[in-house]
């Protein structure tokens, strides 16, 4: 058995290498902004794989905008902090699901 989701899974199987590549590019951007259990999280956990892969995302864009990312060293917090004149700006990511 694989260690990762079914989400995971699927897209390893089925999707393109663009689209696979793509995420290993946020990947290897966001990787020191994560937090200690967001890659396992992302791997292994279907219903957060989509609001983790907008955290991820998310935090490239801000990257790429200039902005100042802190890094993420608690799982505890929320899941962006960004350094904008010398004051913290927490952003928290989540994205709707089926109610």
């Amino acid at each position: 058995m694989k260690p990762y989701s079914p989400k995971i899974n699927h897209i390893i199987e089925n999707c393109s290498a663009d689209y696979t590549d793509s995420i290993d590019g946020l990947w290897q951007k966001f990787k020191p902004f994560a937090s200690p259990s967001f890659q396992r999280e992302f791997i292994t956990n279907d219903v957060k794989y989509y609001s983790l892969l907008w955290e991820m995302f998310l935090t490239c864009q801000f990257l790429d905008q200039g902005f100042t990312v802190e890094p993420n060293h608690d799982d505890d917090r929320p899941d962006i902090c960004l350094k904008i004149n010398n004051q913290r700006v927490w952003v928290e990511c989540c994205v709707p699901t089926r109610g």
